[in-house]
């Protein structure tokens, strides 16, 4: 997960410069290699960042993360301190070409579709997708995948 991260985080690298929104990484040392769709997870990374970097401030920040859970999930995702979603509006914008206020104030940067996309292709992979913000405070754009979908790294490497 980390390396596919890395990889989307450099194709939406020039994007937050433009924008002057820092990119800021925090992965857990040594997660477990995920059993999934590389495409899959990579749309996924690549929606979340670019949604935060679009709607953060100039000056503001947005965070990469991975970890795991104790209860064996892995939980990754994205956390930004943009304008936030009105709660009112969040079950709305998971819901394929529909937009929050913000997304609306915006016109021509986006169609509405890129969180329904990540909350559909997590469901593939027997995942949920976790949205929580609020005005003013920003936005936690958390995927969850279950351990079945994870591999010790050490297995990994006996069937490489």
């Amino acid at each position: 997960i980390v390396q596919l991260a890395e990889d989307c985080r450099r194709i939406v690298e020039i994007r937050a410069q433009a924008q002057r929104v820092a990119l800021v990484a925090d992965f857990e040392p040594d997660l477990p290699v995920i059993y999934g769709d590389a495409r899959a997870l990579r749309q996924t990374w690549i929606n979340l960042l670019t949604n935060a970097v679009k709607f953060s401030p100039p000056g503001g920040e947005v965070l990469m993360f991975a970890r795991m859970e104790a209860d064996g999930e892995l939980r990754f995702g994205i956390h930004d301190n943009g304008p936030g979603i009105a709660e009112t509006e969040i079950e709305k914008v998971l819901h394929a070409f529909t937009q929050g206020a913000s997304g609306l104030a915006q016109p021509g940067k986006g169609s509405g579709l890129g969180l329904s996309i990540v909350k559909g292709l997590l469901a593939v992979h027997g995942g949920r997708f976790e949205l929580k913000s609020k005005v003013g405070q920003g936005t936690q754009a958390e995927c969850v995948l279950p351990p079945q979908r994870l591999r010790a790294r050490a297995a990994a490497a006996r069937r490489a």
